[in-house]
């Protein structure tokens, strides 16, 4: 028997080599699993979340929008478009046809999203009208440090629109422009701004 192990020393080096594989190959197929279901889980939380939602604002009034979260308030007006958009059969068109105080509220829940990771994000990140309505937007809401507010938005977007030949992107100046952002933009603030200005166009 000592002498089989010694002579086929090396199939049992294989051996222990597969088990090694093998044990590995197991713990990977067991992340994948947990991720997989990690996955799944979100999705459903966001799916519950999107059911919330569409309950709560679909018929929204001005006296009940007056009670709720700003920021939450803004998401739920934001579902509703999205959910008639989505029932649309062509999307572009349903957008455009809808209430621009609906458009704009949607633009400024992305604008409020995206510019999370910087303002430029959010020019780089949204196509048309989706930035030319979060702009005018600002300006209709009249948020906290309007004059600010408003100016180094639309110094950036000018940078990112296509139509506008005079103003070229200035990586530095973009970077400046972020900074500036970040320094001056109050979230809750915004969503205070955006939750009166629902409220007046409910009323």
């Amino acid at each position: 028997m000592i002498e089989s192990l010694t002579e086929y020393w090396y199939m049992w080096l294989v051996l222990v080599v597969l088990i090694g594989i093998t044990v590995f190959a197991m713990k990977k197929a067991s992340a994948a699993v947990k991720k997989h279901n990690a996955v799944i889980r979100q999705q459903e939380e966001e799916m519950k979340r999107y059911k919330f939602l569409l309950d709560k604002y679909s018929d929204i009034t001005a006296e009940a929008a007056s009670e709720c979260d700003g920021a939450e308030l803004t998401e739920g007006v934001t579902a509703v478009l999205q959910r008639q958009i989505e029932k649309a059969v062509h999307l572009n068109e349903e957008f455009e046809n809808a209430e621009e105080w609906r458009r704009i509220v949607y633009s400024l829940y992305y604008f409020a999203e995206d510019t999370e990771t910087s303002l430029s994000f959010f020019f780089k990140n949204n196509g048309e009208p989706i930035p030319s309505l979060a702009v005018k937007g600002i300006k209709a809401i009249g948020a906290e440090n309007e004059k600010k507010l408003i100016t180094v938005v639309s110094s950036q977007y000018a940078m990112f629109d296509e139509k506008n030949e005079t103003v070229s992107v200035d990586r530095d100046k973009i970077a400046e422009l972020d900074d500036k952002f970040n320094e001056i933009f109050d979230k809750s603030r915004f969503f205070e701004s955006v939750k009166q200005y629902i409220i007046s166009n409910l009323s």
